[in-house]
């Protein structure tokens, strides 16, 4: 299964006991300058505002969805480990693609999102606003019909409901459950973290 699941589930993927990859502590994705995305912190309301207002429209329908992931960018640590990874939902339209993402951003929380350079074909996403490059995988038309900005809404109402945790409150359980209650996809390999399942 291509889905990326859970700590535990990609340390056996890799062939590596968790014993012999530990993951540094404390564990932080290092935030990346990124004036030309619009953002929406621990605490603020996703409501309406511009530029959820066009994000609306019928020609920002979604026509596929993927889940892309990348390495974090540890903080103090490796430049970028697979042991532990972070990932988004990229939602294609008729007028261009755009990323979702729930990051950790001030520690509290933050969801992303802006349009990004993707098209059909693509097996990698170069983020020139950040400079991360994302593997995509599981594309689909998804079931229900949805707006980027319904992906934007649902990633932020549910998200932010609380603090980013590393552990049990992440950006996997984010996009997954806006996959499940948005999209009305199947989840096969829901995240976990060694055998131990979360969910939004």
């Amino acid at each position: 299964d291509p889905e990326f699941g859970g700590i535990g589930d990609l340390y056996c993927e890799l062939g590596v006991e968790p014993m012999m990859a530990p993951i540094p502590q404390p564990l932080h994705d290092t935030p990346k300058p990124n004036p030309t995305a619009i953002q929406i912190n621990f605490g603020e309301s996703a409501g309406p505002r511009k530029e959820l207002d066009v994000l609306a429209t019928p020609d920002h329908a979604v026509d596929h969805v993927f889940v892309i992931r990348r390495p974090l960018d540890i903080d103090g640590g490796p430049p970028a480990i697979w042991a532990v990874a972070h990932s988004a939902l990229l939602v294609q339209t008729k007028q261009g693609s755009w990323l979702v993402e729930y990051t950790e951003g001030d520690h509290k929380g933050e969801v992303h999102y802006r349009k990004v350079d993707s098209k059909a074909g693509d097996t990698e996403l170069v983020d020139s606003h950040t400079g991360f490059t994302w593997t995509m995988h599981l594309g689909d038309p998804p079931p229900n019909a949805a707006s980027v900005a319904d992906v934007i809404k649902d990633t932020a109402d549910k998200a932010l409901a609380k603090e980013y945790a590393v552990s049990d409150w992440n950006c996997h359980m984010a996009q997954e459950y806006v996959r499940r209650r948005r999209f009305k996809m199947k989840v096969d390999n829901p995240y976990n973290l060694f055998g131990k399942k979360f969910t939004m």
